[in-house]
């Protein structure tokens, strides 16, 4: 006999979103705080290629094509159910303005960005995350994934990489920890990047929509 398996579905205007509980890490959340942020701040914009990095099932990327904020999305991810769930998103819904990168890291991307958008692991550790959870169905196991950035390698490699890959005028608008926001700037800072503008994110109170800009 088979296991049984489910997904979920989260439908964000012409667009069904396959999710599990598993691949949410909170951008379910975030994509509404997404849609008022380009309302306020870039309500006449719409961008022409955009990458939704740390991708999970695509939550922010699918919402915002379907809002028409970008005219392409890319979605890099490296989890493998989260992967699957991404295909079957765009292969049920058609979609031909979506590329699926499945990558750790930002250095394989082809191509220049002028939109990122991205629910990256936002704590430097799993006690601090443990404090800040939004909500705490995960695994122990599974919030290490999805919320820990040890030494913050990971935003390091995408502040690193990432320069090469954005136009002069990239928006880069990432949903960062309030409490760690101050540590992941240094790192950016550090890249060449300042951040521009930070929005209390009301889905949870306790992110920021982080704005950063490449300045060097």
């Amino acid at each position: 006999m088979k296991s049984l398996e489910l997904d979920w579905l989260y439908k964000t205007n012409d667009i069904p979103i396959h999710y599990t509980e598993e691949t949410n890490g909170g951008g379910s959340f975030f994509l509404l705080d997404y849609i008022d942020y380009f309302k306020e701040h870039y309500p006449n914009n719409k961008f022409n290629s955009a990458l939704e990095w740390c991708a999970g099932p695509g939550f922010i990327g699918f919402g915002i094509l379907s809002c028409d904020v970008c005219n392409h999305i890319t979605f890099l991810e490296t989890y493998d159910k989260a992967i699957n769930l991404l295909e079957k998103t765009i292969n049920n819904s058609s979609i031909n303005n979506a590329t699926i990168v499945h990558a750790d890291n930002v250095k394989v991307l082809d191509g220049k960005y002028d939109l990122i958008v991205g629910n990256p692991p936002h704590f430097s550790e799993y006690q601090l995350m443990q404090k800040n959870a939004y909500y705490s169905n995960h695994s122990k196991e599974n919030w290490e994934r999805i919320a820990v950035d040890n030494n913050w390698d990971i935003h390091r490699e995408f502040f690193t990489n990432i320069k090469d890959k954005i136009t002069p005028d990239c928006l880069i608008l990432l949903a960062e920890n309030t409490r760690e926001l101050p540590k992941i700037t240094k790192v950016a800072n550090e890249c060449g990047f300042e951040l521009k503008n930070s929005n209390l994110a009301k889905s949870t109170g306790m992110h920021v929509l982080a704005e950063y800009k490449y300045i060097l």
